[in-house]
């Protein structure tokens, strides 16, 4: 194994010291084994009212049968105090070969504490262009915000597949913890796009893995990736979390399910909130756009959640949005639609009010408007004309 380790400035940074502006690149492999290079920016510790600079990571690439592990620090391993991260740029390395390349992109910190906070930064995956694979992990500001931490305003590009090969990417808007009174900020999340023969599986989670205590999600942006080639590409967006426990609050989040281009197949699971909102966790008023079909020999399936899969009876829930165009399809699917949520379809003008059908189809209600199919699963009740509209 080959190990790389740089550090953009210093050691430790405290009081009022400021980083500079640097770009770090991490080693390439193109052979047999395993590089792997650490990078981080400005400094192992930031303290006091420290500021990190603006810096530029690139990881390393692998163009052999070996492998390449990136980690990816934009300012520093730690920071406490009041110390602030720079406006950082992560490019994850890409794989060439048969190998593989895994990339894990911190934007600030691994973590933040007291009233540390993060700037907004921009982290690219990696993409796979061989018979291997790349995984990507990227946190828009760090793995554990505690305290009364602050996360940037932060965008995360998923990495694409031109091969026979697969990516996998997991994506946190602000980090994978966040507890006491930490704050994330309004991130946008964009997936990656299958070119190739291979597959693409992406997990993206606007704020955090678990949100707990206090904590506060912002409005974020999410959006699947999209499917050009003839494999397979699986899209999970998640609006803020997938555990929201204690108080944990959200405010309102737009995600886009991806859409097929090609002959080739998209499954979008789209969660408005979290996965489980537990205790008096508290989500937000949610846009879900439903993927779309545009060619003949491929196919778009959507399920929606625009609260949480599983909620306690404490946890208060939004009126959310549901919006179906009109290549969605038949295979559309609302799992937790109740009073106060609106349907909406957008068209291109091509149908209006009169050529809505609504019944039932077991124990599930179905909206069908033309060529499209919308499921209200376990939903019984009668849904009210002046919840469905078109725009």
């Amino acid at each position: 194994m080959t190990f790389n380790i740089i550090v953009g400035d210093y050691d430790a940074m405290s009081g009022s010291a400021i980083g500079g502006n640097d770009r770090l690149v991490g080693g390439n492999n193109t052979r047999a084994g395993v590089v792997l290079n650490v990078l981080i920016g400005d400094a192992n510790s930031l303290a006091g009212h420290a500021q990190g600079g603006n810096d530029i990571l690139f990881g390393g690439n692998n163009a052999a049968a070996g492998g390449v592990q990136n980690a990816l620090v934009g300012d520093a391993l730690q920071a406490t105090g009041n110390a602030a991260g720079g406006h950082d740029l992560l490019i994850g390395g890409s794989n060439f070969g048969s190998g593989f390349v895994q990339n894990a992109e911190f934007g600030d910190a691994i973590t933040l504490a007291d009233q540390s906070r993060g700037s907004s930064d921009l982290l690219i995956a990696g993409d796979n262009y061989g018979a291997g694979f790349v995984q990507n992990a990227l946190f828009g500001t760090a793995a554990w915000m505690s305290d009364g931490s602050a996360g940037g305003h932060d965008t995360l590009v998923g990495g694409s597949n031109f091969g026979p090969g697969w990516v996998q990417d997991a994506f946190f808007g602000d980090a994978g913890l966040m507890t006491d009174f930490a704050t994330g900020g309004a991130n946008t999340l964009v997936g990656g796009t299958n070119y190739g023969r291979g597959s693409i599986e992406e997990a993206l989670f606007g704020d955090a893995a678990v949100m707990t205590d206090n904590t506060r999600g912002g409005g974020n942006v999410v959006v699947g990736g999209s499917n050009a080639g003839r494999g397979s590409l699986e899209d999970v967006l998640i609006g803020d979390a997938g555990l929201m426990a204690g108080h944990a609050a959200a405010v309102g989040n737009l995600l886009r399910g991806g859409d097929s281009f090609s002959n080739g197949t998209v499954v979008n699971v789209l969660i408005g909130d979290a996965v489980t909102m537990a205790d008096f966790a508290r989500g937000g008023n949610n846009v879900l756009m439903a993927g779309q079909a545009y060619g003949p020999f491929n196919s778009v399936e959507n399920f929606l959640w625009g609260d949480a899969v599983t909620r306690s009876a404490t946890a208060t829930v939004g009126n959310d949005t549901f919006i179906f165009g009109d290549r969605s399809g038949q295979d559309n699917f609302i799992m937790d639609f109740h009073a106060g949520d609106r349907i909406e379809f957008d068209l291109d003008g091509n149908h209006h009010g009169n050529d809505v059908h609504i019944g039932q189809s077991g124990s599930n209600s179905e909206i069908r408007v033309g060529d499209i199919d919308v499921f209200l699963v376990g939903y019984t009740s009668p849904v009210s004309a002046a919840a469905i509209s078109f725009v």
